[in-house]
């Protein structure tokens, strides 16, 4: 957010805002999409079920899949 002023002020209004609105519809897409995913799990299409990603991963995917996801995803963090 601190540098939203130097690329406004470098790129230019159009780029700048189109990135941002772009960035906004795929993170509200990937939310909308792991809401889904969770829904569909078996037993929780209420949300009653206290699932998190790495659960929905495991049920759905499951197997050596899941610990190849949990590994990339925990070595995302610096």
């Amino acid at each position: 957010m601190m540098g939203l002023p130097f690329l406004f002020r470098h790129a230019g209004i159009i780029p700048v805002v189109c990135s941002v609105a772009i960035t906004c519809i795929c993170a509200s897409l990937c939310g909308t999409l792991l809401a889904d995913t969770i829904a569909h799990i078996p037993g929780n299409s209420k949300f009653t079920k206290h699932i998190m990603f790495s659960n929905a991963f495991h049920k759905i995917i499951g197997g050596n899949w899941y610990y190849v996801a949990e590994t990339l995803f925990l070595s995302s963090y610096e």
